[in-house]
């Protein structure tokens, strides 16, 4: 049965046992607020819950059809009753006891309804809701309530503000609850399950994939298999400024912290070169044994202590990450059974190494190598559609494919653009069609780039190869993306990974087209601002490439087109280009070819226009739409006015503009009669 069948069957009212429960733990006051509630939705349990010192009453309640259709939950919606006349911060805690001690599946987790007896109740919600990471609460007070009895529409207003005002795809965090974390349920078990069997495991992907999101996943399903994660952040100087002793010395203590021990029980003096792993041994050896859990390290942005990578010299360029391994894995070899590691960074190079400066690599080949997949259709949905209806913001089921596809299941980059809509749209509920989706995508595309430089930076800083082999893919230079790729075949295994790009049968394309175009701007914009040598250095090249394959089509042109007319094709270009009497003699003797090869004959740029000019009935099907008028003005801006090289000038960044536009349509030219 779908939800709103489902749904279509629930009525106003409150369940018989409920309202046994409601006659024996509720104040009268409580039960009657409990009975406006049910005028319109249906309470289907009622119970109370104690934490600490405090009891509070809950009840659950289920929308009717009419309900549903305006917020689309079909799940129970928990509601308490808090009686303190001052709001205790500690009321949020009973939604999350309330929803444990249910069956799972049971309430929608992502909303809740507080009822308090602090009038001003809605001034501490609002702050709580806009605090980040939390579930939406709906605020009333006892007196707003029993008050507003017969306004028919004192639910449906303060439900409506609360979710509409809150924009649920815009969380940029990383994610510490399990409130808006989708789509990764079976990465997180395969990692926990490998620390379980006693294997170490890695874990890869770009930025804003959600690896730091699924270590604290990790974390806390791993708490429930007699197991503690213990989270390593890399990029702590503590771990990667210093030396492997300090390194060493940082995860002791981070084990400590996680277990709730006293971190002043150690100290970083009585840790040596000799001694520091040991003392590791004893920590993980001793956390066993005093409370049964084994240690799972997360090793979270291991580019800040790889080789060649690490900012920090020692790191960068020499043997510290040898040393720390090494030390990690002695660990592992004495202690295997009660800890095991989990790398997780971009990519796996750090395993890749055999040798770092003349040493063995501890950890070559020491993990497997996972990525993190993009979002599939079906986690699309449930994510997009989740959060959307909470916010009054339904999509055409058609989208989901269409999202997945155009952003590559990239998680973070839809929900920038659903949060993109969100904003466009404020007045809710709102349907999203096919067509108001392309628009506010095509306006997303264009405006966003500093998305797409966000989850790049990290291979434009640590993994200039894998960026240099993205910008050549996206400007068509598939010759210098080979060279590379032949270079070391880790590369184009690590973007394939990611999941940026596709290969079929050996040829390579972006699955996120929006990536490539954000790629070919980029290079634009280098481009202009490049330096008077790089300017000259693109004009020289760019140029001699064009006459090379111009002279090439003017020659093949001329010779099959004027043999076909009956004429002579050599003697067609000695009238054309040599009336002079003494280079016609020299000529005389050239073959036809001959006179295409500048190393005999004085072949120009500006001969290769005057030819095509003359017979532009020979060219007019490669021309690409260009006009006659075009095509001299363009040749005359590659001739003439764009020998900036020639002549020592400094071209402007406008010159630049218009002197790439013209050699670009010309290429076109060239393009089409190559590929004819």
């Amino acid at each position: 049965m779908s939800e709103a069948n489902e749904n279509a069957s629930v009525f106003p009212g409150i369940h018989e046992y409920a309202e046994q429960n409601m006659n024996r733990f509720f104040s009268s006051e409580e039960v009657e607020i409990a009975h406006i509630f049910g005028r319109y939705w249906y309470l289907t349990k009622a119970d109370q819950i104690t934490i600490g010192a405090s009891t509070y009453r809950y009840f659950l309640i289920k929308a009717p059809a009419n309900l549903f259709n305006q917020f689309n939950i079909a799940e129970e919606i928990i509601v308490i009753l808090s009686e303190f006349e001052i709001f205790e911060p500690r009321t949020f805690d009973a939604f999350d006891m309330v929803k444990n001690n249910l069956e799972s599946g049971r309430v929608e987790n992502l909303c809740g309804v507080l009822v308090s007896k602090d009038n001003k109740i809605d001034i501490s919600v609002n702050q709580y809701n806009n605090s980040g990471e939390t579930r939406t609460i709906i605020p009333f007070s006892y007196s707003e309530i029993l008050s507003g009895k017969n306004d028919s529409y004192l639910f449906r207003n303060k439900f409506q503000r609360c979710f509409y005002d809150r924009d649920l795809f815009g969380y940029d965090d990383v994610l510490k609850t399990d409130l808006y974390f989708f789509g990764r349920t079976q990465l997180v078990n395969r990692i926990i399950d490998k620390h379980l069997s006693a294997q170490n495991s890695g874990l890869f992907g770009l930025r804003k994939t959600g690896k730091t999101s699924i270590i604290f996943d990790v974390k806390r399903k791993i708490a429930h298999k007699n197991a503690v994660g213990v989270f390593i952040n890399c990029q702590e100087s503590e771990m990667s400024n210093g030396n492997w002793i300090d390194s060493i010395y940082y995860i002791v203590k981070c084990i400590y912290e996680e277990v709730g021990w006293d971190v002043k029980t150690i100290e970083r003096e009585h840790f040596t070169e000799v001694n520091a792993s040991g003392i590791l041994e004893e920590a993980i050896k001793k956390v066993y044994d005093e409370t049964g859990k084994s240690i799972l390290l997360l090793f979270d942005e291991v580019e800040h202590i790889t080789y060649k990578k690490a900012a920090a010299t020692q790191w960068g360029e020499g043997k510290e990450s040898v040393f720390f391994w090494k030390a990690i894995r002695s660990a592992f070899q004495k202690e295997g059974t009660k800890f095991t590691y989990c790398i997780v960074g971009t990519n796996p190079k750090c395993i890749e190494y055999d040798v770092i400066q003349n040493a063995e690599n501890p950890i070559f080949n020491g993990v497997s190598e996972d990525y993190i997949p993009g979002f599939d259709i079906d986690q699309t949905r449930s994510m997009v559609r989740k959060l959307g209806r909470i916010m009054g913001i339904k999509f055409d089921e058609c989208l989901y494919s269409k999202m997945t596809e155009d952003y590559g299941g990239h998680p973070f980059l839809i929900r920038r653009l659903c949060s993109y809509i969100s904003q466009q749209y404020v007045e809710r509920p709102v349907f999203i069609d096919r067509i108001k989706y392309n628009n506010c995508k095509q306006e997303f595309d264009r405006n966003q780039g500093k998305y797409f430089k966000m989850i790049l930076k990290v291979l434009e800083e640590f993994y200039n190869d894998e960026y240099d082999m993205l910008t050549y893919l996206a400007s068509d230079e598939i010759e210098d993306f080979k060279a590379l790729a032949r270079l070391d075949s880790s590369l184009t295994r690590h973007l394939i990974g990611y999941g940026i790009i596709s290969e079929v049968d050996g040829e390579y394309d972006f699955k996120m087209d929006v990536i490539k175009q954000y790629l070919i701007l980029q290079k634009a914009l280098h481009k202009a601002n490049a330096s008077k040598e790089e300017k000259w250095a693109e004009l020289c090249a760019r140029r001699g490439n064009f006459e090379i394959r111009t002279r090439k089509m003017v020659k093949n042109v001329l010779k099959i087109g004027l043999k076909a007319l009956g004429d002579d094709p050599k003697e067609y270009v000695m009238k054309k280009l040599y009336n002079d009497k003494d280079k016609r003699r020299k000529y005389a003797t050239y073959s036809f070819s001959d006179l295409f090869d500048p190393n005999k004959a004085e072949i120009y740029l500006k001969s290769l226009a005057i030819l095509i000019n003359a017979k532009w009935d020979l060219f007019a099907d490669y021309m690409n739409g260009i006009t006659q008028e075009d095509f001299i003005h363009c040749m005359d801006v590659l001739n003439v006015e764009g020998r900036f090289d020639a002549h020592g000038k400094i071209p402007s960044d406008d010159d630049m503009v218009i002197w790439r536009g013209c050699i670009s349509k010309l290429e076109k030219v060239l393009d089409n009669y190559e590929d004819s």
